[in-house]
């Protein structure tokens, strides 16, 4: 249990500290009962070096501001903030008792609508009121009952949101261009390459929720490195692969992962669109995702560890779609997609390495060339100096040239190291296509003239 000095102590001179209830990176999380209103609330209190900077301390200031004007039924408000005499910010904000959607699970399709539906009600209303919130995920998503109904949604944590538009302390632009801010399996393509934020980064981010509360998976996991790569340039896999969901569901969710975001639908859009397919489902006038009707079955194909779309060689991607017919026609191979999916790891692996390798290349080049330019402007300076200081600064010189030299051979080890296991993983791939390819064949002989049209065109294609 942690021993924190606050919880029962008066905050502020008007917070009663009663319980802590989480903490993270920015400080901690406290249940409080406000002295004067006599009632519960959520008391964020921000670590002091986290706003050490004034710079910071006026954007938490101004997009804690933003957040107090968001006033709708499925946003947690927030009604207070500043900071106490000693120098420590705070937020008070409406405490919400309940749990998470990360608590929660996935859900079905016709309760996981009206989850959906007051998530896109609540961000209407903020960007409404131009604040992005910037980390739409499960942990910020709670469901509490209200009014005796349950699953009534509340948007948590608006407290960092961002609130778009330029202001300015003290004469210097506080805006946050080129800071990034978020969780990196729900972050929007422009989040990741530090872009300015606009409201359509947090549609980008439902529809990873959305994903992920439908199907109990997320469209892209992984290393932040590899979550990058897959946000900004990796289309995502259909959730009907994943989950038997209507096919207009299936659609919206792909429009909100549209890379561009000119291409993905506003919150109220977003809003109309789930109500419609809420009362679809109640009149039974649904079709199912193209997953779901191909195999006429809720069973769903294992697709290992990672989903089509992160293979771009051709042959593993036949291979893949071999597997999977193989299995819509109750061909259930443990072994082949035992194998396949050690191909797809290996596959996902080999480009992390690539990347990486490409990387610490391109550091070493940097590395060489800053080596270069600090070396003749002190060399440049020496000519300058009086003999009697030449000593100490040629001393400089050596000990700048002995570092820059040992950074290099690190980043060089580094990717050597890389270039190893990278053979190592390319090897033991090729091992695992050649003894799926085996087994195939023999399927194949087994099936004999039993066959049909699709079976006999992937056969081929995959020289099996």
């Amino acid at each position: 249990m942690i021993d924190d000095p606050r919880i029962g102590s008066l905050f502020a001179g008007r917070f009663q500290i009663d319980a802590l209830l989480g903490e993270g990176g920015f400080g901690r999380v406290y249940r409080a009962t406000h002295t004067v209103l006599k009632r519960q609330l959520a008391l964020k209190v921000i670590q002091k070096d986290n706003l050490s900077d004034p710079t910071i301390e006026a954007r938490f200031r101004r997009e804690a501001r933003a957040a107090s004007r968001i006033q709708h039924p499925n946003v947690a408000y927030v009604f207070d903030f500043g900071r106490t005499e000693d120098g420590t910010s705070y937020l008070a904000m409406e405490y919400v008792e309940g749990p998470t959607l990360a608590e929660v699970g996935p859900l079905p399709p016709s309760r996981a609508l009206g989850v959906l539906t007051q998530i896109a009600d609540g961000l209407a209303a903020a960007h409404a009121c131009n604040v992005v919130h910037r980390d739409i995920k499960p942990d910020n998503v709670a469901l509490t009952t209200h009014e005796g109904k349950p699953d009534h949604v509340k948007i948590l944590d608006f407290g960092l949101a961002k609130a778009l538009g330029t202001e300015t302390w003290g004469g210097a632009e506080i805006s946050a261009v080129g800071l990034i801010y978020g969780t990196p399996e729900y972050c929007s393509p422009e989040q990741f390459e530090a872009k300015p934020l606009g409201l359509s980064s947090d549609i980008y981010s439902v529809g990873v929720l959305a994903f992920e509360l439908l199907t109990g998976r997320l469209p892209f996991d992984g290393t932040v490195l590899y979550l990058y790569q897959a946000h900004v340039n990796r289309p995502p896999p259909p959730p009907s692969r994943f989950a038997q969901i209507p096919a207009d569901l299936d659609r919206v969710v792909l429009d909100c992962l549209a890379k561009d975001p000119n291409e993905r639908p506003d919150a109220h859009d977003l809003a109309r669109r789930m109500r419609q397919i809420s009362s679809q489902q109640e009149t039974g006038d649904l079709s199912e995702g193209p997953a779901a009707v191909a195999r006429g079955r809720t069973e769903r194909f294992p697709y290992a560890l990672a989903p089509l779309g992160i293979i771009d060689d051709g042959s593993t991607a036949a291979l893949e779609r071999l597997v999977e017919a193989l299995f819509w026609r109750d061909i259930d191979l443990d072994l082949a997609r035992t194998h396949l999916a050690r191909v797809l790891v290996n596959a996902a692996r080999a480009e992390q390495l690539e990347l990486e390798i490409r990387l610490l290349g391109d550091q070493s080049t940097e590395l060489e060339q800053l080596a270069r330019l600090q070396n003749a402007r002190l060399q440049r300076a020496l000519s300058l100096v009086p003999d009697d200081d030449a000593g100490h600064l040629s001393l400089t010189i050596n000990e700048l040239g002995a570092h820059v030299e040992s950074e290099h051979q690190r980043a060089e080890q580094q990717r050597l190291a890389r270039q190893v296991k990278l053979e190592e993983v390319q090897s033991e791939r090729r091992e695992n296509e050649a003894a799926l390819r085996k087994l195939l064949s023999q399927v194949k002989a087994a099936l004999g003239e039993e066959m049909d049209a699709e079976l006999f065109g992937l056969f081929g294609l995959v020289e099996v």
